[in-house]
């Protein structure tokens, strides 16, 4: 009897070790699709100058935030050159709400650290790809995946009026400098991305600003505590407290391109300078 009860326990273990492995071979079947799911990838072709590829996806999930990634490595003509491409989000009527826009002139760079973070308003999607090279064509690739609300906290950019300067500011400044070995670096269209985001590493974790003589654009880098983009267009601005206090306090600084005559006139003599 006790032979046949040992025996009868002996099948009900095996049994249930089955049905546990059984189940376990299941859920990893079904959860691994989801998983493959929550990063979504697209293609499109730049195939004639200054003309937009649309790009729309579908499935969203309605005031969820979201990361995209362009990837943009196209060729231009024979000589292979590479440069940003510009994205401008829209809602499915190609209205552009505020919380869609860029920091310059409305569109998003793909060159920016960290991609594009948004909450995304509806289940569709538009992207506008294009970039402003005259002959430039070729593939590019996007990806989009839902993030947390942190990282869209973490993302989010105040636009300020400090001193007369306007002032796109991430993050929250320090009031002493973390190192005073400053990242200098000139900023243009055709900038290698890994060389600028060095300019993150010379910030030591400390502050980082972004000048401009000519537009408010917000180029950003990885690994700063504070990052700002603001504009010196005129000795006024260059000699405000604000801009002493920040080429004082700054670990790195990136300076924009374009006329250089205009970045002279107006910080020859300055605080700023």
């Amino acid at each position: 009897m006790k032979h046949h009860q040992q025996a009868g326990f002996s099948k009900l273990c095996f049994f249930l070790v089955v049905v546990f492995c059984f189940i376990t071979v299941l859920s990893a079947c079904v959860s691994a699709p989801q998983t493959q799911e929550q990063i979504r990838w697209f293609q499109g072709e730049l195939t004639a100058p200054k003309t937009p590829v649309v790009i729309t996806i579908k499935g969203l999930k309605p005031n969820t935030p979201y990361n995209i990634q362009v990837y943009d490595r196209y060729h231009q003509s024979e000589q292979k050159e590479t440069a940003s491409t510009k994205t401008t989000l829209m809602r499915p009527d190609r209205s552009i709400p505020e919380s869609y826009k860029g920091t310059h002139d409305g569109v998003h760079y793909s060159d920016d650290p960290g991609g594009i973070t948004i909450i995304v308003l509806d289940n569709t999607l538009l992207l506008s790809i294009e970039t402003s090279k005259a002959t430039g064509v070729g593939f590019f690739r996007i990806s989009i995946s839902p993030v947390s609300e942190d990282a869209v906290r973490s993302a989010q950019r105040v636009n300020l009026v400090l001193d007369g300067i306007p002032v796109i500011r991430k993050g929250t400044p320090g009031d002493t400098p973390v190192t005073k070995g400053y990242g200098v670096f000139m900023h243009g269209s055709s900038i290698v991305p890994e060389a600028r985001d060095l300019m993150g590493s010379y910030a030591a974790g400390g502050d980082y600003v972004f000048v401009s003589a000519e537009s408010n654009r917000f180029v950003d880098l990885p690994g700063v505590r504070s990052a700002e983009s603001f504009v010196l267009d005129t000795p006024a601005l260059a000699n405000a407290p604000y801009a002493a206090k920040r080429a004082e306090l700054a670990s790195a600084f990136l300076f924009d391109g374009g006329d250089q005559s205009i970045y002279y006139s107006a910080w020859v003599n300055s605080s700023f300078a």
